[in-house]
C-alpha cells in the first residue's frame, strides 16, 4: 500500500516502447497489431532489470533495494528529473497516432504534449522538482549507478 516513489524510469507511453502482438482485431479476426506501453508497465520491468544487473555486478543479493537506492542518493548516480529541464521554458512534443490504430488507417491525429503541469490544474499534477520529489523519487539511474555496485 506504499505510494511513494524511490526511483524513476521511462514511463511516458510516447517515449516508451512499441510492441507487437497477435490480437483480436475489431472485425473479430486475429492478426498482427502494434501498441505502445509506458507508465508503471514499462518502468517497473526496466528498474527490475537494472537491479538484476546491479546485483550481478555486486556478486551477491542486494536484498531490500531501498537501502541501496538511498545510499547512492546525492552522489551523482541519478539524473534529477524535473518539469523544467530547460529553465522556465516548457518542453513540448507532438505525438502522432493513427485514427484507427488496429488498421493503421489514415488520417493521422496529432496531439501536442508538454512536460510538467502546463495546462493541467495544479491539483491534478505532481511536480517534478529539483531533488527528491513525489513523482520521480531520487531520479533515474545513470550509467554510473551500475558501476557503483562493482566490488
Amino acid at each position: 500500500m506504499r505510494e511513494i516513489p524511490d526511483i524513476a524510469a521511462v514511463g511516458d507511453s510516447t517515449t516508451g516502447i512499441r510492441y507487437a502482438q497477435y490480437a483480436q482485431l475489431p472485425d473479430g479476426t486475429f492478426g498482427y497489431a502494434e501498441s505502445r506501453v509506458g507508465g508503471t508497465s514499462l518502468s517497473s520491468p526496466v528498474i527490475a532489470g537494472l537491479q538484476a544487473l546491479a546485483q550481478q555486478a555486486q556478486g551477491s543479493p542486494i536484498g531490500f533495494a531501498n537501502l541501496a537506492i538511498y545510499a547512492r542518493a546525492n552522489r551523482g548516480l541519478y539524473h534529477d528529473v524535473t518539469d523544467h529541464p530547460l529553465g522556465n521554458d516548457p518542453v513540448a512534443f507532438v505525438r502522432t497516432d493513427y485514427t484507427n490504430p488496429s488498421t493503421a488507417s489514415l488520417p493521422l491525429v496529432y496531439h501536442l504534449r508538454t512536460t510538467g503541469s502546463f495546462g493541467i490544474p495544479a491539483s491534478d499534477a505532481l511536480p517534478a522538482i529539483q531533488g527528491y520529489d513525489d513523482i520521480t523519487g531520487v531520479g533515474t539511474p545513470t550509467s554510473r549507478y551500475l558501476v557503483s555496485y562493482r566490488r
